[in-house]
Formats: structure tokens, C-alpha cells, sequence
């Protein structure tokens, strides 16, 4: 009996070992973003302060550094840094109707939920989606969109996240507004699940 709890013990840790090496947890682009000063503060401090949370609601801000931002303070499991995200945004637009939020201020949405709980990205694919819809021509938004959806098909199909981002890479984007040292590391990790396609 105690050799069964304990294989059973080792199993859950390997569990949970495996889920935190997923498409939202193990990829890192926020060194590329390195020349901004915030973030490096982030890289540094991985906590959501006042001047991040400034940063990130800003328009005049550019929607890649935004992504970098939330990237370098990390996953979590606490769920803390969603809500005054949305507390922020609805002041800004004085209500709670995301349907009516910028595509930048969506990918931030979707970006930081989906980092505060990766086990549960429901909420952060309906974000994402409506952001694509508004920006359709934003790389950031859709390499965001590309690791929300990679998480959500890490516990279905590994071919499928890989697929998800190869299928994005195909299409063509009438600017790009994201680093491509950026869109590199992102594919670099993507591309390890390629193997599950053959």
C-alpha cells in the first residue's frame, strides 16, 4: 500500500511538472524587448506594478512591448494580476463591456488571464478572439492568440500546437508589429511538438 501512494505521489508531481512545460508557461520573449526600460523593471521584479499597469492601459504604448510586459512578469497560479488588470481598463472605459475594449487592451486581457491560470484559458480564448476580430492584421495579437490556443491543445492533440502556429505563420499580415526575435522564440518551442504531426 505504501508503494502505491507512493507512485501515486510521483505521478501527480510529474503531472503537474508536465503542465507547467506548456506553450504559456515555457515560452520567453521578454529579453528581446530588453532597450525598455519597463521592461527590465519587469524581468526584474515579476509583479504588476502601478507603472506597469500604466503602461499596459495606454494607447499610445506599442501593442508588442505590452506583450513583452506581461511575458516578463511570469505565470502564476494565484490569479492575481487578471483582476486589477480589469479593475484599471474599466475605469478607463468606464464600464465592464470588454466587447467595446481596444484589440490592445483585449490581447493584455486575454494575455494576462491566461498567465495568471493556465489551467483554465476559456475566458482568455474568448478574449483573444474578439482582439483578432478588431486587429486581424496585428501579429502580436495573433502570436498571443497562437500560445492561448497551443494551451488549450496541449491537453487535447500535441500535433495541434505546432499546427496552430505554422497555419499562422502561412497567412500574411499587412504589417508586423511584433520583433521577429520574438516571433522566433515563440516558434522555436512551438516546433517541438512538430515530431506529434508524423
Amino acid at each position: 500500500m505504501r508503494n502505491l501512494l507512493a507512485l501515486l505521489l510521483l505521478f501527480v508531481c510529474f503531472l503537474g511538472s508536465a503542465r507547467a512545460d506548456s506553450p504559456l508557461t515555457s515560452t520567453y520573449f521578454a529579453d528581446v524587448y530588453v532597450e525598455y526600460d519597463i521592461v527590465q523593471d519587469a524581468m526584474l521584479g515579476e509583479k504588476l506594478t502601478d507603472e506597469i499597469l500604466a503602461y499596459l492601459i495606454d494607447v499610445n504604448n506599442l501593442i508588442d512591448v505590452k506583450a513583452a510586459l506581461i511575458n516578463a512578469l511570469g505565470w502564476s497560479d494565484s490569479g492575481l494580476d487578471y483582476p486589477i488588470l480589469f479593475e484599471a481598463l474599466q475605469k478607463k472605459y468606464g464600464h465592464s463591456n470588454t466587447a467595446d475594449y481596444s484589440a490592445a487592451d483585449l490581447m493584455c486581457l486575454a494575455y494576462m488571464k491566461a498567465m495568471d491560470d493556465y489551467f483554465d484559458v476559456e475566458e482568455a480564448s474568448g478574449l483573444i478572439i474578439l482582439a483578432e476580430e478588431k486587429m486581424p492584421s496585428s501579429l502580436t495579437v495573433a502570436m498571443i492568440g497562437a500560445l492561448i490556443r497551443g494551451q488549450v491543445a496541449f491537453d487535447q492533440d500535441w500535433c495541434s500546437v505546432w499546427r496552430i502556429t505554422s497555419e499562422l505563420l502561412a497567412t500574411k499580415r499587412e504589417y508586423n508589429d511584433m520583433k521577429t526575435a520574438a516571433v522566433q522564440a515563440i516558434v522555436d518551442y512551438m516546433i517541438l511538438y512538430k515530431p506529434y504531426c508524423e
